[in-house]
């Protein structure tokens, strides 16, 4: 990977250090219900995209009104928590060593993309990003399609590309787009959890400038 030009971001579990809120969310819908509850560790282990996989494990409805009640739940509630969210540790030095290097760098989520536009603003990160793109539904719905137009605005060969990550649907993209992939074990998914990815796997943020060799 000593050829990288361009860097595509993961954002939630990616950059930003959300898993944590993630499971105090689905927790209080799951209470509410009845159902029982989850940690961190069964939460990073399990969780995967479409996001109705993952409820269905936890015994939440997965269509018609009463599953896009608990998405809406679920979106309202992280929405008035996330104020209280940092970046994942190392990120602004990861993200500055990679700018100073001359390696353009994007923002690519499953967030929706006014939330992510706010999110990445709020955090002062706009300087290191060329493009965000995020999906137009709060479902998570979308990503896969949406890495194909955002890949063809980068002015770079596939092979000069790296997408970095945290779930195996970062990992699908990688696979579709043909381009160098990274997934960080510290996010969203769990080193078990992305066992049988095609991606390299890193600990976490920093071990990308080593993994670069820049």
């Amino acid at each position: 990977m000593n050829e990288i030009r361009h860097i595509i971001w993961d954002w939630n579990g990616t950059l930003l250090d959300d898993a944590e809120l993630c499971v105090q969310c689905i927790n209080e819908i799951l209470k509410s219900r009845n159902l029982k509850m989850v940690n961190i560790e069964f939460y990073r282990d399990h969780f995967s995209f479409p996001v109705s996989n993952y409820y269905n494990k936890l015994g939440l409805p997965v269509s018609g009104d009463e599953y896009q009640e608990v998405a809406k739940s679920f979106i309202e509630n992280y929405k008035n928590k996330s104020r209280n969210l940092n970046l994942q540790p190392n990120c602004i030095e990861v993200l500055s060593h990679f700018q100073k290097e001359g390696i353009e760098q994007s923002v690519l989520s499953a967030s929706h993309h006014q939330d992510l536009t706010k999110y990445i603003g709020q955090f002062e990160l706009n300087s290191f990003m060329s493009l965000i793109s995020g999906v137009d539904n709060f479902h998570a719905k979308g990503k896969v399609g949406l890495s194909k137009e955002h890949f063809s605005k980068i002015n770079c060969t596939k092979d000069q590309i790296l997408m970095v990550g945290d779930t195996m649907l970062d990992d699908e993209i990688v696979r579709e787009l043909s381009i160098n992939g990274a997934l960080v074990t510290n996010g969203h998914n769990s080193e078990y959890a992305l066992r049988n990815s095609h991606s390299v796997r890193v600990a976490n943020l920093k071990v990308l400038m080593n993994l670069l060799h820049c």
